[in-house]
Parts: C-alpha cells; sequence; structure tokens
C-alpha cells in the first residue's frame, strides 16, 4: 500500500457585481458608492492599477461582509459585548473597541508606522483578561493574538461561534448531526476567510505609492471576472399580431467579484438551530472531524500495488458489536501497471454499518476516552492471504497500519477522520 486520501467537494463560487449593490455599507453609504471610492483611491494614492485596485476592492469587500455578518450573528444568538471581549481582547484592542478594519494598503505601504499604530492602540484599550479558560478559549490561539490581520477579527469571531454551537444541549442524533454540519460549515467558512487574507497578503509596495497584488501566489488567482455577459430573458413580452413573442438579449458585460462562500446563509442557519436551546455550562461535545459526514456515506481511497484482478476482504474485532466496517462496502479497482484503488465506505447514515461508531465519536466523554480496532484481512481472487490491516478510531482521530503476509509492515497515516492524504 503507497497512501490514501480522501474525496473532496470542490468549492462553488458565486459572481457578484459590486458596483451595482445597493445594500447598505454602513448609515449613508451603499455598497456601489464604496466600491468605487475605494477603487479609485487604491489607483490613486497607492499607484495601483485598475484591475489591482479591483482586485484588492474585491478582497476586502468579501472579508468585511464577513465580518460584518458573523457580528450580527453574535448579537442574534445573546452574546454581550464582554463576552466577546474575552473571546478576543486583542482584536479589541488592535480594533480600537471594533471601531477599525484590517488597513493592508496602509500596513504594506509603510509597515513600520501601521505597527506603531496598533501598538498605541493596545496601550490606549484596557482589557481584563478572564480567568477562565474553559469558557473563553478562543483568546488563547495565537493566531488571534498577534498580529492584527484581516482573518484574526472573523476567525476570532467564529470560534466564539463555534463555542457555543458546543456547548448547546443535544437531545436526539438528528440534533447531534445538525450540530456537527453547523460546525463543519463553520470551518470552511475559516478557510474561506483565510484563503481571501493570503491572497490579500500577496499585495506588494516597491514604494508607498506603488503597490501592486500578486494572485498567482495564492489559489485564488482570478478573484475578479472580467467582461463577462449572460443570456437574459426580459419580464415582459412583445405582442406583434396575435402571437406573444419573449424578448432576450445579451447582458452588457460586467466585471464580476468571486465570492467563495455566502454568510448571508450559513448565519440564518446557526439562529434557527439555536433559537430557544439550553446550554451546558461547560462544552459537552468533542470538536467534529473536518471532512465527514456525520449523517451520510464517507469514501476513502487507498492505494495499492498489487497483481490481483479481484480482493477479497475479511473483517473483525475484540467484540462483534465493534465492527463498523462492512465487506460489502469495500471496492477494488483494477488499474494498470499492478496498482488498483481500494474504496472504504465509512457509512454513518441512519442505518449505516458504522452509525454506531459515528456516533460514539461525538458522543462526550467516550469521543475522548474509547478507542475501537478493527482487523481487516486481505485476500487475492484464490482465497491466498496477502496482508492484515488495523484500523482503529478513537473520537475524530484514526489510524491505519498494514503489513504484507511476508510479516512486512509499514505505518501509513494517522490523524483526523478524513483529513487528508
Amino acid at each position: 500500500m503507497i497512501g490514501y486520501g480522501v474525496r473532496k467537494m470542490d468549492n462553488v463560487y458565486q459572481l457578484h457585481d459590486y458596483s451595482k449593490d445597493t445594500r447598505p455599507f454602513s448609515n449613508d453609504k451603499k455598497y456601489e458608492d464604496m466600491w468605487f471610492k475605494r477603487v479609485n483611491a487604491a489607483r490613486r494614492s497607492y499607484g495601483m492599477t485598475r484591475p489591482d485596485a479591483e482586485a484588492t476592492t474585491c478582497i476586502n469587500f468579501n472579508l468585511r461582509h464577513a465580518a460584518v455578518e458573523m457580528e450580527k450573528l453574535l448579537v442574534k444568538i445573546g452574546f454581550y459585548k464582554q463576552d466577546i471581549i474575552n473571546q478576543c481582547p486583542f482584536i479589541f484592542q488592535d480594533s480600537d473597541r471594533w471601531k477599525y478594519a484590517y488597513d493592508v494598503l496602509q500596513d504594506k505601504a509603510d509597515p513600520v508606522a501601521y505597527a506603531n499604530k496598533i501598538r498605541k492602540r493596545r496601550q490606549r484599550v484596557r482589557v481584563q483578561f478572564p480567568q477562565s479558560d474553559e469558557d473563553y478559549k478562543c483568546k488563547d490561539n495565537p493566531s488571534f493574538q498577534s498580529p492584527y490581520k484581516s482573518h484574526s477579527r472573523i476567525n476570532c469571531v467564529i470560534c466564539a461561534v463555534e463555542q457555543r454551537l458546543m456547548k448547546r444541549k443535544i437531545h436526539n442524533d438528528a440534533e447531534r448531526n445538525k450540530r456537527e454540519k453547523l460546525l463543519n460549515e463553520l470551518k470552511q467558512a475559516k478557510d474561506s476567510v483565510t484563503l481571501y487574507d493570503q491572497c490579500e497578503q500577496t499585495i506588494e509596495c516597491t514604494t508607498p505609492r506603488k503597490c501592486s497584488i500578486d494572485l498567482n501566489k495564492c489559489k485564488l488567482k482570478d478573484a475578479m471576472v472580467y467582461k463577462i455577459r449572460f443570456w437574459r430573458q426580459r419580464r415582459f413580452v412583445r405582442i406583434k399580431g396575435t402571437r406573444r413573442i419573449l424578448h432576450t438579449y445579451w447582458s452588457k458585460r460586467k466585471d464580476y467579484c468571486k465570492l467563495l462562500l455566502n454568510f448571508n446563509v450559513l448565519r440564518p442557519k446557526i439562529l434557527q438551530f439555536l433559537k430557544g436551546a439550553k446550554f451546558e455550562k461547560k462544552i459537552n461535545t468533542c470538536p467534529g472531524p473536518r471532512h465527514i459526514n456525520v449523517g451520510g456515506e464517507n469514501v476513502v481511497d487507498v492505494h495499492v500495488r498489487t497483481d490481483a484482478t479481484r480482493l477479497q476482504f475479511e473483517i473483525s474485532a475484540e467484540r462483534k458489536s465493534d465492527i463498523f466496517l462492512s465487506d460489502k462496502n469495500i471496492n477494488f479497482q483494477k488499474l494498470k501497471n499492478g496498482k488498483g484503488i481500494v474504496s472504504v465506505v465509512y457509512d454513518c447514515t441512519k442505518n449505516g454499518f458504522a452509525h454506531d461508531r459515528c456516533q460514539k465519536s461525538f458522543e462526550f466523554p467516550s469521543c475522548k476516552s474509547e478507542r475501537t480496532v478493527n482487523t481487516v484481512k486481505v485476500s487475492d481472487e484464490d482465497g491466498a492471504l496477502m496482508g492484515e490491516c488495523t484500523v482503529w478510531v478513537k473520537g475524530a482521530s484514526y489510524g491505519l497500519r498494514c503489513g504484507s503476509s511476508r510479516g512486512r509492515r509499514k505505518l501509513l497515516q494517522g490523524g483526523s477522520i478524513g483529513g487528508g492524504s
């Protein structure tokens, strides 16, 4: 065996035209007004080209929108001002009591002056750090302490929301699965914010008035999509004689900003789940794994080297009730050059083979203490033993160790369920 990986869905992007966005940006400004203002300011004050200025503003608006949505959510779910200060005390200081977002152009144009500005804010804004680390764990995360960046403010708020979700009282499997899905979506939101922040940090300034952004250095190479048009249909019809003809046309070519995650959708889902809920004094669950679907089927692909055309699998455990894998859910696909792929289904559906094991991975305190081991014997089409693997699961972590029939053993990898290759 040479390694394994987990199938992941690709990110889905949404194109948005901020130049026509009439949503309120502030009390007296709309997004469309601020779009032109910010683009022109980047060109005039920092010498950016129009494409660079638009890409920078696109990323900045994405991050600002995420921050606004998450901070609105905190208010709705009953977070008091002191609660969020206790969770993110350093962010509270660096933003001067939430007044100022991180300004990447000021930081890149004159990093010494911007660092002094942040240092003076920390000296001026005093906070009393909480004593209970159990209630306020986010403050201990080094990325929320220094330096002040766009992602640190947003992700610290997301961390606070995650803690509130993990304290919610759970009454059945459906609620537990719903919570794990929401926690997984929040982790995806963190990834989105971190990606945009990484792209924002590719801005470089040769002089304080000559800056540029290089999106080739981050995974989001095309934050702006230019000159796109769509085939549209008007709502009214033209009447020609006795026939009604639907009027269709090509829309005007426009430049669109790429949105990675819609925080508007995430906020109401969390609000609905927490509405009228009761909460524990302490966190009563283990953190969920990153890519596992706790209510569905999860596929792990294991790459193997073998000349066999068909493989057989026999699964055992110390107790029959501990078996969470099924030979019916393990498939072998023969490839060229003596290679193949073994697809293993970790079935967490209601009637799935691994349902009970999946639930133990999130139930407290069994998620921290109970360890389950399955042994998988692999044979070829003639029944000759080729090797033996042991798979263990404890909470949201797992390990896989395999050896050949000759006694040669190889540790493949251990980590979080669905944690990647």
